[in-house]
């Protein structure tokens, strides 16, 4: 099959706001990994400074419900990431199979609640929570996709045509009413809000 750097790539297993995620094995050590490349064979010096800047911020982050980052680099041309692959479904397909029960639901808006915790006292604001980017696996939810999240300190570099980021169901009001630049961790909690709603209801507010 294809390689990348050290990595054999295998199916795709998902596609996320700029990326595409394939299950491939590390020759070097063996480990079956998500390789996450850019979207795009020429990809624009804005989609690789954000693409370097989710595998940044995703590394600091050491925590069990969010995804690990193993590696990031360049193979002809092409940025790639090597994260922890996660077995499991998404949280939108087991939401698409009908409303969770409300003690489930609570157990999985709590994990997340923590993990959000962990990475805004990083300065880290994920700013695309949604079910896709949740995955429910055995050791209960992670949180993937960080494609978007910002620091803090790097605030206002990459939206300067005032574009909008994140999916609009989940957006804060602040975000959808374009001062996203100021926006905190608490745009992070208004999604979990709306997704710990649609986890009960079967349906976002």
């Amino acid at each position: 099959g294809r390689r990348i750097g050290r990595y054999e790539l295998a199916e795709e297993i998902g596609r996320g706001a700029y990326g595409i995620i394939h299950r491939a094995r590390d020759g070097e050590i063996g480990r079956e990994v998500a390789l996450k490349l850019l979207r795009t064979d020429s990809p624009s010096e804005t989609d690789r400074i954000r693409f370097f800047r989710e595998a940044r911020l995703a590394a600091r982050l050491r925590h069990p419900h969010i995804v690990h980052v193993f590696d990031a680099g360049t193979c002809e041309g092409r940025p790639y990431l090597a994260m922890e692959l996660l077995e499991g479904e998404s949280l939108s397909a087991r939401i698409s199979r009908g409303p969770i029960p409300p003690e489930e639901a609570r157990s999985i808006a709590l994990t997340l609640a923590r993990a959000l915790g962990e990475a805004h006292r990083q300065g880290i604001v994920h700013r695309d929570l949604n079910p896709s980017n949740i995955i429910l696996t055995s050791r209960g939810p992670v949180l993937t996709d960080f494609g978007i999240a910002r620091d803090p300190s790097e605030v206002g570099r990459l939206t300067e045509t005032g574009e909008i980021l994140g999916t609009p169901t989940y957006m804060a009001p602040e975000m959808v009413s374009g001062h996203g630049r100021e926006a905190d961790g608490r745009i992070d909690l208004y999604a979990l809000g709306v997704i710990l709603y649609e986890m009960v209801a079967g349906h976002p507010p």
